[in-house]
């Protein structure tokens, strides 16, 4: 049996809300740890055990009864995990200032997403404007290849056409000096 096997155990038919609001814990979270899709920490294990009377032994091994006393005898911690446990094991009068720091963290939690949202939403903002100025960029580049382009075929024109006045120049210029002499007598 896994620890998230162990767990849905523990609940038995009490709701998974009702279940982790007695925890301090999301309810998403406790189906997380269920699931066996995340280890619960010590926190939670220590809150778990105190609230239902269950064993950190059997909660983390699955070994020996489900709840101290079930054999007729109170079990004393016999693994240094479970006296590890059983030392942050918070009494009922301090579970209140576990409490309080579970809904701070929640607190500070519900802020970081919210923080989260607006920077997503900003990314999208960006996103979308960048994704603009790109596709003014490409139709900008377009029009430079098509003034390169004309560019291009009216420097072969000119071209052309320098040859052509050389041409013109060569046959209106006179080929030798004899015949520059003739035509001014």
């Amino acid at each position: 049996m896994t620890i998230g096997q162990r767990f849905k155990e523990i609940r038995g038919k009490e709701s998974q809300d009702a279940f982790a609001k007695r925890l301090g814990i999301n309810k998403a979270t406790l189906g997380f740890y269920e699931r066996d899709e995340r280890t619960p920490n010590a926190v939670v294990l220590a809150n778990i055990c105190s609230l239902s009377g269950v064993s950190s032994h059997w909660l983390l091994f699955g070994g020996g009864p489900m709840r101290r006393g079930d054999e007729g005898e109170a079990l004393p911690a016999t693994t240094p995990e479970e006296l590890r446990l059983d030392a942050i094991t918070p009494s009922n009068e301090a579970n209140g200032g576990t409490q309080n720091e579970i809904h701070a963290l929640q607190k500070e939690n519900t802020e970081l997403r919210r923080e989260c949202s607006e920077l997503r939403t900003e990314n999208q903002r960006l996103n979308r404007e960048l994704s603009e100025a790109n596709k003014e960029l490409i139709q900008a580049n377009k029009e430079i290849v098509q003034v390169n382009k004309e560019l291009l075929q009216t420097t072969k024109d000119n071209a052309d056409l320098r040859v052509e006045l050389a041409e013109i120049k060569t046959r209106a210029a006179p080929d030798t000096p004899d015949e520059d002499a003739r035509l001014s007598a």
